[in-house]
């Protein structure tokens, strides 16, 4: 079996940057940079990341001034990235979530729901045994 772990509620975000994004976005690409950016230290390691996806969306569909509710991240992604030459701590610090994700991909994008309830984060942690 996988696990599934959600979370729910709003962070904050200070913007100093001068790119576009959300907090949603911003904390999709913060979690995946912690997760996935270095190598990992060994093969068992590396095998239980590339099992790990983390998402976090609004339930609105808006996500600051974009047209993505938020953002899905895993090692694939980062390792897509990496081969894009992109580096993902230039566009946090650049508060660039929703670039970032415009080139490699993950967003998520329903538009506009008309339901304002809260974010929602999902960590994802699927089985190393198939259909488990």
């Amino acid at each position: 079996r996988g696990y599934a772990f959600i979370f729910y509620g709003e962070c904050t975000l200070t913007v100093t940057g001068d790119g576009v994004g959300g907090r949603n976005q911003e904390l999709a690409l913060r979690i995946g940079h912690q997760l996935f950016a270095k190598s990992a230290e060994n093969q068992e390691q590396a095998e239980f990341l590339s099992r790990i996806e983390f998402m976090s969306a609004g339930t609105d569909g808006i996500d600051g001034p974009t047209d993505a509710a938020g953002a899905v991240v895993s090692q694939a992604r980062f390792q897509h990235s990496d081969s894009m030459g992109l580096d993902a701590d230039v566009y946090l610090s650049r508060n660039d979530s929703f670039g970032f994700f415009d080139r490699v991909g993950g967003h998520i994008k329903p538009g506009p729901t008309g339901n304002n309830v809260m974010d929602l984060q999902v960590l994802l942690v699927r089985s190393p045994f198939p259909h488990s």
